[in-house]
């Protein structure tokens, strides 16, 4: 039996009779189910096995924001051959000088293949990766 079923008779409970006019108008209603609360920002799961590897070849921080960032393309894209820009690794504050020592601290600790190109913006091969 719900509340529907058993309607409450609010002049029988001894109250004013503008409260009983506004208790009637009001309909019963179950309670929503609440929301919920996500968060503004995002997060990226790091590998556990990148991590150990990095660790490893003793990789920079420069290593480490362009390891984030492909796993944060690879994450949005679920593509395993991205292309890696200069201008999109100056937003995570890489110069195209540490993004070269990068991916080469990359590749050493086998964590992705680098497919060259003349006068483009490299390929990278995620190898270890889910």
């Amino acid at each position: 039996m719900n509340r529907k079923d058993n309607p409450v008779d609010w002049s029988k409970l001894g109250l004013p009779p503008d409260l009983v006019a506004k208790a009637t108008v009001v309909e019963l209603r179950p309670k929503a189910a609440k929301a919920i609360k996500r968060s503004v920002h995002s997060f990226d799961k790091f590998p556990r096995e990148w991590r150990t590897r990095l660790a490893n070849v003793q990789a920079g921080g420069g290593t480490y924001r362009v390891a984030l960032h492909l796993i944060e393309q690879f994450w949005r894209t679920d593509r395993k051959r991205l292309r890696l820009a200069n201008v999109a690794l100056l937003r995570e504050g890489v110069s195209r000088q540490n993004k070269r020592t990068a991916l080469h601290e990359l590749e050493r600790a086998g964590l992705i293949r680098i497919e060259q190109r003349t006068r483009k913006s490299p390929f990278v091969h995620l190898l270890m990766i889910g």
